[in-house]
């Protein structure tokens, strides 16, 4: 299935076959965020795919901090990697594994994990990335009743690629060649404002159609934030490898 964003770039998105679920229990009635990601306010999401040992590492940061977080991990990983048998092993109550069996991508595998979701927050973050202090109370406190999203915001070309400069402090939108893009690498986002944009999609900026309808209608600097000191320049929070898994697997990302 191909689905042309408003940019008119034809995406074409993997057929994606039903997942075998493990784990997960009904959601508890929202209470408020917890220090230990109790609450049901937010659930955190990865898209995995044969890459145990940045799985192992990724996953275990988030549950550090956070061991009440309810977690879903979507699985593309070959059955007979080591990753797949590693990933359904962290299934529990709290945490949600969906395996495929074959490699859904990052951005229609963020979808699947956004659709299972049961909280109206979620955080998505890749598996490359490491939490070093907790922050996403402080994210969630950022967000207001029309934020779609906060983290790293880099400017980034219509397309999806080529940053233009630095965020700047002062957003010029008058500039007409760049838009805000929140980074997936770890992004809050609110799933009820998600879905009134087109969703993430199979390609390496999965978020560019979801940007750019942002920024179409005049929306960006409005409800994409940067998060503080949140940066692949300065990792005080989330220390970011990038492209972890492409780099590791050729063709992974392709």
């Amino acid at each position: 299935m191909a689905i042309k964003g408003k940019s008119g770039v034809a995406r074409t998105q993997p057929v994606l076959s039903n997942p075998v679920i493990i784990g997960g229990g009904r959601a508890e009635k929202p209470t408020g965020f917890t220090p230990t990601g109790g609450g049901g306010m937010v659930t955190a999401i990865a898209v995995t795919y044969n890459t145990r040992l940045l799985v192992e590492k990724s996953y275990h940061a988030i549950r550090r901090f956070y061991p009440d977080m309810p977690i879903i991990l979507v699985d593309g990983s070959d059955p007979g990697n080591s990753t797949a048998a590693y990933v359904k092993s962290l299934a529990s109550p709290l945490t949600t594994v969906m395996a495929f069996g074959h490699n859904v991508f990052h951005g229609p595998g963020m979808n699947v994990g956004i659709d299972y979701c049961q909280t109206r927050y979620a955080i998505m973050f890749d598996t490359d990335v490491e939490l070093l202090e907790p922050c996403v109370g402080d994210m969630l406190l950022m967000m207001e009743e029309d934020t779609f999203g906060v983290g790293y915001v880099i400017p980034t070309a219509f397309s999806g690629f080529g940053t233009i400069y630095s965020y700047p402090p002062e957003p010029t939108p008058q500039d007409g060649n760049w838009m805000p893009y929140l980074h997936p690498y770890f992004q809050l986002i609110d799933i009820k404002n998600y879905r009134k944009f087109p969703p993430y999609v199979h390609g390496g900026a999965p978020c560019t159609p979801t940007m750019l309808a942002i920024y179409q209608a005049g929306l960006a600097w409005k409800i994409i934030k940067q998060f503080k000191d949140m940066s692949n320049g300065t990792p005080k929070f989330v220390k970011h490898d990038g492209g972890g898994t492409c780099r590791r697997i050729l063709g992974a990302c392709t």
